[in-house]
């Protein structure tokens, strides 16, 4: 069965509030009463549709961009540490910002 455009714009806000939480997904959707499996499914939809062609992508520093998200005006890729932090870089940043970024991730 298809969703219907209310059904899937719903989600999409469910998502963006998911994202903009700072939350892991299962501590969010244990919060919000939703099920793990259906977010998953439908942060699966959004990466997909951010896969196809003409979709603009990341800038490549040589490394994987990891949790990509669009927002705003640009691409923003958000790190998330444990249950409670998150550093979010905005794209493109070069490869000495990501380096810092990630080391002090590391260090923690």
């Amino acid at each position: 069965m298809k969703a219907t455009p209310e059904h899937r714009e719903r989600w999409q806000k469910i998502c963006r509030d998911f994202r903009d939480s700072g939350m892991s997904q299962r501590g969010y959707c244990r919060a919000q009463g939703i099920s793990v499996s259906s977010m998953s499914y439908w942060l699966r939809q959004e990466r997909s549709a951010l896969e196809e062609p003409g979709h603009p992508k990341p800038a490549d520093a040589g490394m994987i961009p990891v949790g990509t998200l669009f927002q705003g005006i640009g691409p923003v890729l958000r790190i998330r540490i444990g249950d409670d932090l998150v550093a979010e870089v905005n794209l493109p940043a070069d490869e000495d910002t990501l380096r810092t970024v990630l080391r002090a991730a590391r260090s923690l």
